[in-house]
């Protein structure tokens, strides 16, 4: 399911997404997709702030 989650950290569905940023299985490739959804202006405050909570080492 590892593989599943990161590859949801580039979904479209907000939903998944959000699930995917929570719960993917940290690496390199996903840090680096957290730090872009954490600075993107096209994803939502809720979504922002769940990146940047799981890159400050919350929700592992």
């Amino acid at each position: 399911m590892g593989v599943e989650l990161a590859e949801s950290l580039w979904d479209c569905e907000e939903d998944a997404l959000l699930f995917a940023v929570e719960h993917a299985p940290d690496g390199p490739e996903v840090r680096c997709r957290l730090a872009e959804l954490q600075e993107s202006p096209v994803e939502s405050e809720e979504l922002r702030t769940a990146a940047a909570r799981r890159l400050a080492g919350g929700n592992h």
